[in-house]
């Protein structure tokens, strides 16, 4: 329901537009959940290890251009921007010609999807929601998908969240940042027995800054908390 509201969101206000757990100290080395290559995916795949010895670029920041996907067709589209600092926060702001309309925010402690426009939204902890917690996603794992860090990341990733729901990553477009590279798409696929909806991740202007700081999103008062268990079930119904 949440989740349609914020696509829905998106294209009536481009539209209206147009006509009117534990701290850490330290993760040079990650925990990673199932993670497999699509030429690897059944239940005795073996799961990459993070081989990373040494932290590279510490911030990003960058422009993009968001579209929603419902069976593979194009719903809606948004302009926004990215901004990731390792180890804190990944943040995705969306929006609809000069109308921010949604938020997408991953710390270490928790998740927050904020709909703008209808002022909903969902902040959870990671060890609250069953289908990530038994699927062994957290901050780490999103961070790394993000990063598009994971081994053999240019051949796709495909994570199991349960028995009849699967994450799917593909990168486009990679680039050198700093020293190292980073995708300059990335297109998201959560596949399920009776749906298959996602994004397209298209960044510009990439830039690595270390000293970055991105500030958390303070929620006003005016916005509804909802329950997270019912966008899960709208998206895999």
């Amino acid at each position: 329901e949440t989740t349609r509201s914020v696509y829905g969101s998106i294209c009536r206000s481009s539209w209206s537009l147009q006509n009117q757990n534990e701290k850490r100290s330290c993760r040079t080395h990650k925990k990673v959940a199932e993670i497999q290559s699509p030429a690897e995916i059944g239940a005795d795949a073996p799961k990459p290890k993070e081989t990373r010895t040494q932290p590279l670029v510490q911030g990003v920041a960058g422009k993009l251009n968001f579209t929603a996907l419902q069976q593979g067709v194009k719903k809606a589209s948004a302009g926004g921007n990215l901004r990731m600092k390792r180890d804190e926060i990944i943040q995705v702001r969306l929006v609809a010609l000069i109308v921010e309309v949604g938020r997408l925010e991953l710390t270490p402690e928790y998740l927050l999807v904020q709909d703008r426009i209808n002022k909903q939204y969902v902040k959870v902890a990671w060890a609250d929601v069953p289908q990530l917690k038994q699927a062994g996603v957290n901050f780490d794992t999103l961070q790394q998908l993000f990063w598009g860090e994971y081994p053999n990341a240019r051949k796709g990733l495909k994570l199991t969240l349960d028995s009849k729901t699967s994450l799917k990553l593909d990168y486009a477009d990679w680039t050198k940042l700093g020293k190292q590279d980073f995708p300059q798409q990335m297109t998201l696929t959560i596949q399920s027995s009776k749906n298959n909806y996602g994004g397209i991740f298209r960044y510009s202007n990439l830039q690595a800054d270390d000293r970055i700081e991105v500030q958390p999103t303070v929620i006003s008062s005016s916005y509804k908390q909802v329950e997270l268990e019912k966008i899960l079930k709208q998206l895999t119904k």
